[in-house]
């Protein structure tokens, strides 16, 4: 990735962590504002509804993804980490009407406690993040809830299908088919470069409203040369 800085180039080559990134996002931008009449910033719902379209999500599953934010069914997102899955997760939320509140079922947390914690609260998403990794009686816990009335909907993430551990007996089969019905596969960023500038800009725009700066950072594709095979 590349950020232009007037007339010089920032180049960022891979690997680089987050942090890095952020530092020059930000500093590209301060430098942007002292220059540029600070624009009005997009409202948070536009920007969200950026995030079920071309070219950050794929087409098949965008149309996917635009139909689950009108449907109350649990939602399943599989894709490598790192291809989005809680932001999609979140536009979804954000799409759905009316909008729901995303409760994420950290790691640490058991299901229990997180639902009694949410008990007298409005309906929401519960959004768990690696539900394969979740222990197989919470997976049959969920599919129980799922079976009568809940306040909330479920969203839940994955590497891939399970199909195969369901048939060995170490994922719930009862939740398996609850969440088959409206699953989406968002394929990794590297089979999708094009996503990559259009992606930064807007995680650039929503630095820039947090840090309250204005102005406006470009961004785009560097192709490596080849080398000569020797």
């Amino acid at each position: 990735a590349s950020v232009e800085e007037g007339a010089t180039l920032s180049v960022l080559r891979k690997p680089f962590d987050a942090f890095e990134l952020r530092l020059s996002v930000e500093r590209s931008l301060r430098a942007v504002n002292r220059q540029a009449i600070r624009p009005q910033p997009p409202r948070i719902e536009d920007e969200d509804a950026q995030w079920l379209e071309f070219p950050f999500v794929p087409a098949p599953a965008g149309a996917v993804l635009r139909r689950a934010a009108r449907l109350p069914a649990p939602l399943w997102i599989l894709g490598e980490p790192g291809s989005g899955r809680r932001r999609v997760a979140m536009a979804v939320c954000r799409a759905a009407e009316p909008s729901l509140r995303v409760v994420t079922l950290f790691p640490d947390e058991q299901l229990a406690a997180v639902l009694e914690r949410e008990r007298d609260a409005e309906p929401f998403a519960l959004f768990v993040p690696e539900i394969g990794e979740r222990p197989l009686l919470e997976q049959e816990r969920l599919a129980l809830l799922l079976a009568g009335r809940v306040a909330f909907r479920l969203i839940a993430t994955a590497v891939d299908d399970p199909g195969e551990r369901v048939l060995s007996g170490t994922f719930s089969r009862n939740l398996y088919q609850y969440l088959i019905g409206l699953a989406v596969q968002l394929s990794p960023l590297r089979e999708r470069p094009v996503t990559i500038p259009p992606l930064v800009q807007a995680l650039t725009r929503r630095i820039g409203r947090r840090l309250g700066l204005g102005g406006d950072v470009s961004f785009s594709l560097i192709q490596r040369e080849a080398k000569p095979e020797e």
